[in-house]
């Protein structure tokens, strides 16, 4: 056998036990992940008791009358979430992956079915939140964008590479944007604490999940780590 072609061959061997093994390590941490999900209580904010680790099912409202602006839609929202995707070389194809994401967002109330409120800490440290279907507000596999898509790439240091000499996008784009808003139904899975005489949701050992339907039913389909662009 020649010494390149076997080289050649224990690498694409190599790639394939490497490339399994990770997918069995995060199908593992997923089914983990899934079954402590599927164990947390949906309760009323007034059953919780302070520590607890809860899911909270009720309506976004706004904590201090602030709200943040959609990159793209300008839609007023408590959450927001830009996700640039292109379409460039991977491992002998093209492939879809991330660009550049951006997030603003705005710690606000959810009102429980019982009419209780509860501030929802989705600024802290290990906040996720699930969007399904997110909006697609670009798509552009002829590499043509506008002046306002093209301003909102050069606007930002990961992404105004991808605008060529002519103005023009130098790979194929997708872009996203997800949105909470004040008024929409969500689901919180945290955990319950008070401070200054208000209840708090916030990180659990889980993080601080926020969906925009069930959180156990999104885990139990696996759609919860499917429901946001990725790359």
């Amino acid at each position: 056998m020649d010494m390149d072609f076997g080289l050649l061959l224990w690498g694409l061997l190599a790639s394939v036990v490497l490339t399994g093994g990770v997918t069995a390590w995060r199908t593992i941490g997923t089914a983990r992940a899934r079954k402590k999900i599927l164990a947390v209580p949906e309760s009323a904010l007034a059953d919780a008791a302070e520590g607890a680790v809860v899911v909270v099912r009720g309506r976004a409202a706004s904590a201090d009358g602030e709200t943040v602006s959609g990159q793209v839609t300008k839609r007023k929202a408590l959450w927001s979430r830009l996700t640039v995707r292109g379409e460039t070389h991977g491992t002998g194809m093209m492939t879809w992956r991330n660009l550049g994401q951006e997030v603003a967002a705005k710690d606000f109330f959810i009102e429980d079915t019982k009419g209780t409120r509860a501030r929802v800490l989705v600024t802290a440290a290990g906040a996720d939140v699930a969007v399904q279907e997110p909006h697609v507000v670009f798509f552009g596999e002829e590499q043509v964008i506008s002046p306002e898509m093209r301003e909102l790439l050069l606007a930002r240091d990961d992404l105004k590479e991808v605008v060529g000499p002519k103005q023009e996008a130098l790979c194929a784009l997708r872009i996203f944007e997800e949105t909470i808003a004040s008024g929409d139904d969500v689901y919180v899975l945290g955990q319950v604490s008070k401070k200054d005489g208000q209840v708090v949701l916030g990180p659990s050992s889980m993080g601080l999940i926020v969906a925009l339907r069930d959180i156990r039913d999104l885990a139990r389909s696996g759609a919860l780590w499917e429901s946001r662009p990725s790359g």
